[in-house]
């Protein structure tokens, strides 16, 4: 009997173990390395605009809209694509509106 209760326990708490890190995985509020920066305090209407995984071909195309309308924009970068694109990298660095987040794999 006290065997079928440890197994019995055992199993719950492994599948509550699996179900609650399914939770906060999918959790937009909470991080568990560094600090997470989910809103800003301000008087005025902004929007943060963030392009992730990239490098990739169709920066050009895009710097050149941000560049035509004047809009801001951070890139987080992925060392792999960094590799594979390396002149759209550049690209990213030279332009005067964006802010390159490089991101270790």
């Amino acid at each position: 009997m006290k065997k079928r209760i440890r197994i019995l326990f055992s199993l719950v708490l492994i599948g509550s173990v699996f179900i609650g890190g399914y939770h906060l995985m999918k959790s937009r509020s909470y991080q568990v390395f560094g600090n997470m920066v989910d809103r800003i305090d301000t008087d005025e209407k902004v929007v943060a605009l963030t392009f992730d995984d990239g490098p990739n071909q169709k920066v050009p195309e895009l710097l050149a809209l941000l560049d035509e309308y004047s809009v801001p924009a951070t890139f987080f970068l992925v060392g792999r694509d960094i590799e594979t694109h390396p002149e759209e990298m550049r690209m990213i660095i030279n332009s005067s509106e964006i802010t390159p987040i490089p991101i270790q794999e």
